[in-house]
Protein backbone atom coordinates (compact mmCIF):
# COMPACT_ATOMS: atom_id res chain seq x y z
CA UNK A 1 0.00 0.00 0.00
CA UNK A 2 2.75 2.45 1.31
CA UNK A 3 4.11 1.79 -2.58
CA UNK A 4 1.39 3.07 -4.24
CA UNK A 5 -0.09 -0.37 -5.02
CA UNK A 6 -3.42 -0.74 -6.14
CA UNK A 7 -3.00 -4.57 -5.66
CA UNK A 8 -2.66 -6.32 -2.15
CA UNK A 9 0.74 -8.22 -3.40
CA UNK A 10 3.60 -7.61 -5.30
CA UNK A 11 3.01 -7.42 -9.12
CA UNK A 12 4.90 -5.92 -12.58
CA UNK A 13 3.46 -3.96 -14.97
CA UNK A 14 5.01 -4.02 -18.34
CA UNK A 15 4.96 -0.89 -20.41
CA UNK A 16 5.37 -0.15 -23.69
CA UNK A 17 7.45 2.85 -24.51
CA UNK A 18 7.49 5.65 -25.08
CA UNK A 19 5.29 6.64 -22.53
CA UNK A 20 4.44 9.40 -24.96
CA UNK A 21 4.39 10.10 -28.58
CA UNK A 22 6.50 13.27 -28.33
CA UNK A 23 9.94 13.79 -26.16
CA UNK A 24 11.51 11.14 -24.49
CA UNK A 25 10.79 7.24 -24.30
CA UNK A 26 10.75 8.33 -20.15
CA UNK A 27 10.63 12.19 -18.81
CA UNK A 28 13.45 10.98 -16.36
CA UNK A 29 15.69 9.06 -18.70
CA UNK A 30 17.76 12.15 -19.40
CA UNK A 31 18.36 12.89 -16.02
CA UNK A 32 18.97 8.73 -15.18
CA UNK A 33 21.48 8.73 -18.43
CA UNK A 34 23.59 11.61 -17.45
CA UNK A 35 24.08 10.20 -14.01
CA UNK A 36 24.98 6.85 -14.72
CA UNK A 37 28.50 8.19 -16.20
CA UNK A 38 29.11 8.64 -12.85
CA UNK A 39 28.03 5.83 -11.67
CA UNK A 40 30.72 4.39 -8.53
CA UNK A 41 32.89 1.48 -9.09
CA UNK A 42 29.84 -1.12 -8.15
CA UNK A 43 27.92 0.79 -10.87
CA UNK A 44 25.02 2.55 -8.63
CA UNK A 45 24.58 6.17 -9.14
CA UNK A 46 22.62 8.82 -7.63
CA UNK A 47 21.22 11.54 -9.48
CA UNK A 48 21.34 14.88 -8.52
CA UNK A 49 17.99 16.02 -10.16
CA UNK A 50 16.12 13.80 -7.79
CA UNK A 51 15.15 15.22 -4.69
CA UNK A 52 14.19 11.83 -3.14
CA UNK A 53 16.48 9.02 -1.62
CA UNK A 54 16.93 6.69 -4.55
CA UNK A 55 19.45 4.29 -6.35
CA UNK A 56 20.43 3.97 -10.36
CA UNK A 57 21.78 0.83 -11.27
CA UNK A 58 23.30 0.31 -14.96
CA UNK A 59 22.93 -2.59 -16.68
CA UNK A 60 25.30 -4.45 -19.45
CA UNK A 61 23.93 -3.35 -22.54
CA UNK A 62 26.16 -7.19 -23.69
CA UNK A 63 23.44 -9.74 -24.03
CA UNK A 64 23.92 -13.08 -21.64
CA UNK A 65 23.31 -16.00 -22.93
CA UNK A 66 23.59 -17.93 -19.69
CA UNK A 67 20.30 -17.55 -18.12
CA UNK A 68 21.57 -18.11 -14.85
CA UNK A 69 24.66 -16.09 -15.13
CA UNK A 70 22.08 -13.15 -16.18
CA UNK A 71 19.74 -13.90 -13.31
CA UNK A 72 22.36 -13.96 -10.97
CA UNK A 73 23.72 -10.70 -12.50
CA UNK A 74 20.06 -9.11 -12.17
CA UNK A 75 19.73 -10.10 -8.66
CA UNK A 76 23.41 -8.62 -7.59
CA UNK A 77 22.73 -5.28 -9.36
CA UNK A 78 18.87 -5.28 -7.44
CA UNK A 79 20.60 -6.15 -4.02
CA UNK A 80 23.34 -3.40 -4.23
CA UNK A 81 20.09 -0.87 -5.32
CA UNK A 82 18.40 -2.44 -2.17
CA UNK A 83 21.71 -1.79 0.42
CA UNK A 84 22.48 1.52 -1.26
CA UNK A 85 18.75 3.06 -0.13
CA UNK A 86 18.86 1.44 3.35
CA UNK A 87 16.29 -1.51 2.84
CA UNK A 88 18.83 -4.08 2.74
CA UNK A 89 21.99 -4.47 5.17
CA UNK A 90 25.03 -4.40 3.36
CA UNK A 91 27.46 -7.33 3.00
CA UNK A 92 23.60 -9.40 3.18
CA UNK A 93 21.70 -11.55 0.96
CA UNK A 94 17.98 -11.37 0.17
CA UNK A 95 17.85 -14.79 1.19
CA UNK A 96 19.81 -14.32 4.42
CA UNK A 97 17.98 -10.88 5.57
CA UNK A 98 14.76 -9.90 3.32
CA UNK A 99 14.66 -6.49 2.29
CA UNK A 100 12.49 -4.32 4.69
CA UNK A 101 10.06 -1.47 3.90
CA UNK A 102 7.86 -0.39 0.72
CA UNK A 103 9.55 0.71 -2.31
CA UNK A 104 9.21 1.45 -6.42
CA UNK A 105 11.36 -0.43 -8.74
CA UNK A 106 11.65 0.74 -12.09
CA UNK A 107 13.66 -1.81 -15.17
CA UNK A 108 14.84 -1.06 -18.41
CA UNK A 109 16.71 -3.07 -20.61
CA UNK A 110 19.86 -0.38 -19.86
CA UNK A 111 18.96 0.66 -16.08
CA UNK A 112 17.11 -0.10 -12.94
CA UNK A 113 15.61 2.68 -10.35
CA UNK A 114 14.35 1.55 -6.89
CA UNK A 115 12.77 4.36 -4.82
CA UNK A 116 12.27 3.84 -0.87
CA UNK A 117 8.38 4.95 -0.58
CA UNK A 118 7.49 6.55 2.66
CA UNK A 119 3.24 7.11 1.59
CA UNK A 120 0.59 6.14 -0.71
CA UNK A 121 -0.24 9.74 -1.79
CA UNK A 122 0.33 13.43 -1.11
CA UNK A 123 -2.48 15.45 -0.66
CA UNK A 124 -5.12 13.68 -2.87
CA UNK A 125 -3.01 12.35 -5.71
CA UNK A 126 -1.97 8.47 -5.69
CA UNK A 127 1.51 7.59 -6.40
CA UNK A 128 2.37 4.26 -8.48
CA UNK A 129 6.00 3.59 -9.77
CA UNK A 130 4.95 5.43 -13.05
CA UNK A 131 5.11 8.27 -11.26
CA UNK A 132 8.76 7.73 -10.53
CA UNK A 133 9.02 7.06 -14.80
CA UNK A 134 8.10 10.56 -15.07
CA UNK A 135 4.11 9.35 -15.56
CA UNK A 136 1.74 10.68 -13.14
CA UNK A 137 -2.22 10.73 -12.82
CA UNK A 138 -5.23 12.67 -11.90
CA UNK A 139 -8.17 11.98 -11.11
CA UNK A 140 -9.99 15.42 -12.28
CA UNK A 141 -9.47 19.19 -12.36
CA UNK A 142 -8.79 19.49 -9.17
CA UNK A 143 -5.86 16.80 -9.05
CA UNK A 144 -4.18 18.21 -11.78
CA UNK A 145 -4.31 22.38 -10.07
CA UNK A 146 -2.45 20.59 -7.45
CA UNK A 147 0.22 18.64 -9.51
CA UNK A 148 0.58 22.11 -11.22
CA UNK A 149 0.78 23.99 -8.12
CA UNK A 150 3.79 21.45 -6.40
CA UNK A 151 5.30 20.33 -9.18
CA UNK A 152 6.04 16.63 -10.07
CA UNK A 153 9.72 16.51 -8.47
CA UNK A 154 7.73 18.15 -5.10
CA UNK A 155 4.87 15.34 -5.28
CA UNK A 156 7.45 12.67 -5.99
CA UNK A 157 9.78 13.88 -2.67
CA UNK A 158 6.37 13.54 -0.49
CA UNK A 159 5.73 9.98 -1.13
CA UNK A 160 9.47 9.05 -0.70
CA UNK A 161 11.98 10.07 1.40
CA UNK A 162 13.65 13.52 0.75
CA UNK A 163 17.97 13.43 0.49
Amino acid sequence: KLAGASQPHKHLQLIPLPLADAGERLPVEPAIAATLDNATADGIAIASQFPFIHGIAHLEATPMADRAIAAAYLRDRYQSLLQTVGLLEPGHSLTAQPQTGAYNLLVTRQWMLLVPRSQESFESISVNSLGFAGSLFVRNADQMALLKRYGPMTLLKQVSYPR
